[in-house]
């Protein structure tokens, strides 16, 4: 198991989300869970060391979709 983190600006509104998520290897994909402050991010294995996420902003709800090396 690995955990990921890291900050992404939303596409609706702006404001900058602190995301985490944890992914398992030999998996095809992650996990979903609650991390205190931080927001939880669904995330897919789409390439070798990539993984796309999926994170829900706090503040407008949007959901973003983003591709992060891992």
């Amino acid at each position: 198991m690995k955990e990921i983190s890291g900050t992404h600006k939303c596409y609706k509104c702006g404001k900058n989300i602190r995301w985490k998520s944890e992914v398992f290897h030999g998996n095809p994909s992650g996990i979903i869970r609650s991390f205190g402050s931080e927001v939880s991010a669904e995330c897919t294995f789409v390439g070798k060391n990539k993984v796309e996420l999926r994170v829900r902003c706090n503040e407008c709800y949007n959901y973003n979709k983003f591709i992060v090396e891992i």
